[in-house]
This record gives C-alpha cells, sequence and structure tokens, in this order.
C-alpha cells in the first residue's frame, strides 16, 4: 500500500522482535498523521485509512450501534468523519470530540466541538464512548490500558474495533479478541460484550460494551 511506504515505514525508529512477529517502533505517531493529513487532507489516507470502502463500512457498523439523541465522545475524532456521518443520519447526538494532533482539530473545531488532548489525560464521562480504528495504530504497549480507560470513562455504552490479524502488516497494533474480552472483564465483570468480525480481508473485530451505569 502506498501510503504506507510513503508515510509511515520513514517514521519507523526501531522494531521489536516476538517469536516470528515485528512490531515496527514509530518516531512519532502525531507527525505521521500530520505529514498524512497535509498531503492527502480529507481523503480517508489523509487519517491513514487505506482503503474507503472499508472505512464506510466502518462508520456505518458505529452509526448503527450509537443511539439516537445520545451524549458521544468520540476517540481519535481525525477529520470529523464520523460526526458527519452521524450529522447525516440525524442522529442529533450530542458530540464531543477528542484527538492529540493538532491540524486535525484546527479543522474540525468550527464543524464540532472538539478538544486537543490525550486519551489518558481525558476524564470526563458520557453515555457512548466510540473509538473508530483508533487503536489500531501506535497503541503497541497501551491498548489493554486505553480499553481500561475507555470503560472509566463510559456510562451506557463504549464501541471500539481491534485488529486481530498478525499478518496484516508490523505496523499495525495487534489486540487478540480474547484478550480485549479478558480486559473488558477485569474492570466491568458484569457488562454485556457483543462483538462482531467486519467483512474485511483482514481480522478486525467491533467491539460493544453495554454498562450499568
Amino acid at each position: 500500500m502506498d501510503i504506507w511506504k510513503e508515510i509511515v515505514i520513514k517514521n519507523v525508529a526501531s522494531y521489536k522482535l516476538d517469536g516470528d512477529s515485528i512490531t515496527l517502533v514509530l518516531k512519532s505517531k502525531d507527525r505521521m498523521y500530520s505529514e498524512a493529513f497535509k498531503k492527502y487532507g480529507l481523503s480517508s489516507e489523509g487519517v491513514l485509512w487505506g482503503n474507503q470502502k472499508d472505512h464506510e463500512i466502518r462508520l456505518n457498523k458505529f452509526c448503527e450501534r450509537i443511539p439516537k439523541g445520545a451524549d458521544i465522545l468520540d476517540v481519535g475524532s481525525g477529520t470529523g468523519l464520523l460526526y458527519k456521518r452521524l450529522w447525516e443520519l440525524q442522529k442529533d447526538v450530542t458530540y464531543k470530540g477528542i484527538d492529540s494532533l493538532s491540524d486535525y482539530i484546527e479543522y474540525t473545531k468550527n464543524l464540532a466541538k472538539v478538544e486537543l488532548v490525550n486519551l489518558f489525560d481525558y476524564n470526563t464521562r458520557h453515555d457512548c464512548v466510540v473509538a473508530v480504528g483508533t487503536l489500531h495504530l501506535g497503541f503497541d504497549d497501551t491498548i489493554h490500558q486505553a480499553i481500561k480507560h475507555m470503560l472509566l470513562l463510559a456510562k451506557k455504552r463504549l464501541i471500539f474495533t481491534i485488529l486481530s490479524d498478525k499478518n496484516i502488516g508490523p505496523h499495525f497494533t495487534i489486540c487478540e479478541l480474547n484478550d480485549a474480552l479478558k480486559t473488558i472483564r477485569s474492570i466491568k465483570p458484569f457488562a454485556n460484550i457483543t462483538h462482531e468480525k467486519l467483512p474485511f480481508q483482514f481480522e478486525e473485530y467491533l467491539i460493544m460494551v453495554d454498562l450499568d451505569g
């Protein structure tokens, strides 16, 4: 995929070996996303999604699960693609987006309520917390902490995706489904958890957690 050759690979600082698996360590995730946005703008490549069709499917799956009128937090809001889709569907949500990249926030600040902040520094709770592919890149050592923190931020529902396909390439953060479910249970043992394998060529799961408040 050209976008990985152009942007991701040259931002690699080093790599880690775990058996036959190779994980790339990035110099700066924010700098990498900034470069993608400046080069590709509002396209799927601008948020490092190489396949627009797959991302449309992903967005629709999330929107189906976000209740109308909900108070939602969009973790890794990027260029506001989820907000725009919710607006098109007239979901009437109270939206808050957070992202650690100033380029994205600067673009979306006149579109929706957004804040430049790292996930782990954000502590306001919302009815519904969503992360549309946010955990797929740059969370190699912190993905389980990220899941736990999002669970604490969600009052009623958490929706997020994980990549579980070790063959997809070394740039991505890989999380086994059972490991993600175990992490959820460690924080919310009585939550109702559903998951769905998305219809892509690679192994990606959408996980929804309904909470007791």
